[in-house]
Formats: structure tokens, C-alpha cells, sequence
């Protein structure tokens, strides 16, 4: 009994991991200017997605989103790819690309 709970509690751990960080290689072909739907195909399921608004970014970016509202998605690093890249979209097009080393 306790092996088949044991089972169904490690079959639910794996169900909830986390995405792949992003490769340097894919990560040199994302752009200022891509269309939200080739980014997601291409990178995958990020981690981390939210409706940021215009606080957390510099003004050319601001400016470049004009009044559309920004939508961020983050995919974390691990222990091979120790970089998390976070980007910005708004109005469907990528306006921001941050890679930042999670040491």
C-alpha cells in the first residue's frame, strides 16, 4: 500500500516541473520585433508568466509599448544553464529581452 501512494505522489512531482531554461543558442535567435506565438513555439512553456504592466521597465521600452499593456514571461535557470531570461511582450510582439545569471 504505502509503495503504491509513494508511486502516485512521485507521478504527480513529475507532473509539476518546471520548464526548461532556455539554451544560449535559442536564446541568440529570440529578437526585439518577434511575434509572441514564434517565441512561445520556439522557447517552450516559461515558468513564469504575468500581466506587468509599464513599472518595471526602462522608458525606451515604455515607449515602444505605447499603451498596450506588457505581458512578461520568465523561464528559469538550473544547474546546467544558470541564466534566467525574461521577455517582454506587448500588443503580441517581443519589445524586451533580459538575461540575468541565477548563481
Amino acid at each position: 500500500m504505502k509503495s503504491a501512494l509513494l508511486m502516485v505522489f512521485l507521478s504527480g512531482a513529475a507532473a509539476v516541473s518546471q520548464a526548461a531554461p532556455i539554451p544560449f543558442n535559442l536564446y541568440t535567435r529570440l529578437y526585439v520585433g518577434m511575434r509572441e506565438s514564434v517565441l512561445v513555439a520556439q522557447a517552450g512553456r516559461a515558468d513564469y508568466v504575468a500581466d506587468a504592466g509599464l513599472a518595471d521597465l526602462p522608458p525606451s521600452v515604455r515607449d515602444k509599448a505605447g499603451s498596450a499593456a506588457i505581458r512578461q514571461y520568465e523561464w528559469k535557470g538550473d544547474a546546467t544553464i544558470p541564466y534566467n531570461t525574461i521577455v517582454s511582450v506587448s500588443g503580441g510582439v517581443v519589445v524586451s529581452i533580459m538575461r540575468e545569471p541565477n548563481f
